[in-house]
């Protein structure tokens, strides 16, 4: 259940100890409910995001407000924030979530060099930066140099294999995508209750736009338990070939790697 678009790479970055367990076969999916919390508590704006799963941002008296209702009954949870009443469902605070950062297609890519390929695809030497804020918002907001940040960096299309496989066998049912930071919180808003806000939870795949430097790509598994704070998904574990970690990475900023792509048109 995956989207069109093709990553190349992902990072994570994570504590040493959770790095390894990565390139080992374990990925923890924390609940929605869990990143919600981990802003309001611990104003963790990394980690966490206290509006995770709203899909409607609505004036006081909108005919659209009573319409949700009507849809999701007792699951519909609504509060209320300088003057607007926002929309989540509660049942999609269980729903969790494992994160990357994932450079695709359409992520800021600089052409360093190029040469023809085949089929129509060029052979591409290609630099991308990623944002200062991605680790200096790590670990509970304090600077990577006051922890030990670590970056994993995992060939997607394996992790997201054995991560499949895991699922399949334990029966889970997923959702993968890349998500989309089109939620504006300074204006009314509501998503498309039937293409996005679904019975697949597809909500949880929009964020804000001030978040767009995260560059997240997510898999969703349900949880039908409001007791578990997250499950973790055990896999093969990935090849040295799939998966290396960077130590203490303070100044992983920047990344260049050789791939075949197709050029963009000017």
């Amino acid at each position: 259940m995956s989207n069109t678009t093709k990553a190349m790479l992902y990072v994570k970055i994570a504590e040493d100890k959770w790095a390894e367990k990565l390139k080992d076969g374990c990925a923890w999916f924390g609940t929605i409910n869990g990143y919600i919390k981990k802003a309001e508590e611990e104003h963790n704006d990394e980690q966490g995001d206290k509006y995770e799963g709203v899909f409607a941002r609505l004036k006081k008296g909108s005919p659209v407000i009573e319409e949700c209702f009507d849809r999701y009954g007792d699951d519909l949870e609504s509060f209320e924030e300088n003057g607007f009443v926002l929309l989540r469902r509660k049942s999609s605070k269980r729903m969790c979530a494992f994160c990357v950062y994932g450079i695709h297609e359409d992520s800021n890519l600089e052409i360093i060099s190029e040469e023809p390929y085949k089929d129509g695809l060029v052979l591409a030497e290609l630099r991308h930066v990623i944002s200062k804020e991605m680790f200096e918002k790590f670990l509970n907001g304090k600077k990577v140099e006051d922890e030990e940040a670590t970056g994993v960096y995992m060939s997607p299309g394996h992790l997201d294999e054995a991560l499949q496989k895991a699922m399949e066998r334990k029966g889970r049912k997923f959702r993968r995508g890349v998500v989309v930071y089109d939620i504006d919180l300074t204006t009314e808003f509501c998503l498309d209750l039937d293409n996005v806000v679904n019975e697949n939870y597809g909500e949880l795949f929009h964020k804000r736009k001030d978040l767009s430097y995260q560059n997240e790509c997510r898999t969703i598994i349900w949880n039908n338990d409001p007791e578990k704070n997250g499950i973790a998904v055990h896999y093969k574990r990935l090849r040295k070939e799939s998966c290396f970690i960077v130590e203490h990475d303070k100044a992983g900023h920047e990344l260049e790697f050789v791939c075949s792509i197709k050029k963009p048109e000017n």
